[in-house]
């Protein structure tokens, strides 16, 4: 949209939510007089994909429009903007819960531990990591954004999910963090693209009892871990694991064990899913009128063309 036309989006109003793909700089000029007149209304706001315009000057010239109301809000890749800018923005919104940033690697960290005493779900787009020192980068980046959060879900979003990389590097040390920092508060955790090791596997489930979905990159032995802890999964309704280190065609659950597994969890555990083939657990009645628990598999329905 260029400047002729971006004046008429400050004629929309009453939004709750308000999305933008790839702001320009005419939209942006434009935004903070738009935020005005939606500031009574506007409970989330999403700067998705491109959103190299957006510079700490932007952000400072719609935050008091949105800091006393602003529940849920994403910001895509900008490199105008440091960490300290974006943290610094986030710990201005009062009542922020949900956020979603595309993270890139930066010199310099937070220059101090940000605040977000609110925030209860965090989502992290980001590019392929290939190093352990980027590795360790970006567990350190997550885990300075939730310190102080009574975080409730966390997902790593990586560009290449379901492609096979090479070697899979740990990312154990955001597990550790979540273990020892938010193990009460924790129920949904989506670690697809970010693989964790055995021992940190571990402690998850020794420690984050109140999980209730999670998707996790793994060795073949975290099925055997798994089943040893369901029992104490109390809350748990669906697992997800994508197995690593092993050949895919070489590595499938059969119907039976899936079947054990589901039966082997609490009353709530429903859906299993290993490496792409799904099955959900639920209850029946027969032609005879008993009622019983019953596992199948849920095959992709085919596309007629």
């Amino acid at each position: 949209m260029d400047e002729t036309k971006s004046h008429l989006l400050c004629e929309i109003s009453g939004l709750k939510h308000l999305t933008l793909y790839n702001p320009s700089r005419a939209v942006l000029q434009v935004l903070p007089d738009w935020l005005a007149k939606l500031s009574h209304t506007l409970s989330e706001l999403h700067l998705k994909d491109n959103c190299g315009s957006v510079t700490p000057g932007v952000l400072k010239a719609f935050l008091p429009h949105v800091q006393d109301r602003l529940r849920s809000f994403s910001l895509g890749l900008s490199y105008s903007l440091t960490n300290h800018d974006v943290f610094s923005f986030m710990g201005q919104l009062q009542e922020l819960e949900h956020v979603r940033l595309r993270y890139y690697w930066q010199l310099k960290p937070p220059p101090q531990q940000p605040s977000f005493t609110h925030l209860r779900h965090f989502t992290v787009d980001h590019s392929r990591v290939q190093t352990r020192y980027q590795v360790r980068s970006f567990c350190k980046w997550v885990r300075t954004a939730v310190a102080t959060s009574p975080i409730e879900a966390l997902s790593l979003v990586s560009d290449e999910d379901g492609e096979y990389l090479g070697a899979n590097l740990s990312f154990g040390s955001l597990i550790d963090h979540m273990t020892k920092k938010h193990a009460s508060t924790l129920r949904f955790l989506d670690f697809r693209s970010a693989f964790v090791g055995i021992d940190a596997l571990e402690m998850l489930f020794r420690c984050c009892t109140s999980l209730e979905e999670f998707y996790i990159s793994a060795g073949p032995t975290a099925l055997i871990l798994f089943r040893e802890h369901l029992p104490g999964l109390r809350y748990l309704h669906s697992a997800s694991f994508q197995v690593c280190n092993v050949k895919r065609n070489k590595f499938r659950l059969s119907h039976e064990e899936a079947t054990s597994t589901i039966q082997g969890g609490s009353p709530t555990f429903r859906r299993l899913a290993i490496n792409g083939t799904k099955w959900e657990g639920h209850w029946i009645s027969t032609d005879g009128g008993e009622v019983i628990f019953v596992v199948e598999e849920i095959r992709k329905e085919k596309i007629l063309v």
